[in-house]
């Protein structure tokens, strides 16, 4: 339920950012949305999806993407996320933002190969 309601109140700024910033499945968007502090509401709500859906792998008894280490926050993640941004800064406009933030989690919390 609390999900729901903390969804229903990012829901009416998200238009606003999306027509200023460009399209929130472009790297572009999530460049502002994660810089900005009125945006920040937005940009961890992008990033605990992202690990929700990486930790989702395991129930379906697959590998997940990335190997967090115990303990890092949504702050330290964002900051992974907005280095990986800067390094793509030529594809912004052509890679979706997801992308650009799993393979910057995936080189931060590489996964042990299986022994």
């Amino acid at each position: 339920m609390r999900y729901a309601v903390f969804a229903l109140l990012l829901l009416p700024t998200a238009p606003l950012y999306a027509q200023s910033w460009g399209d929130p499945f472009l790297g572009l968007y999530w460049t502002h949305a994660c810089s900005e502090s009125g945006a920040l509401p937005i940009c961890y709500a992008f990033i605990r999806g992202m690990q929700g859906t990486n930790e989702m792998l395991l129930y379906g008894h697959k590998d997940p993407l990335w190997c967090e280490t115990p303990g890092v926050s949504l702050d330290q993640l964002r900051q992974i996320f907005l280095r990986e941004l800067s390094d793509s800064a030529a594809e912004l406009n052509r890679e979706p933002g997801a992308g650009i933030a799993i393979f910057g989690f995936m080189k931060a919390f590489p996964c042990k190969p299986p022994r």
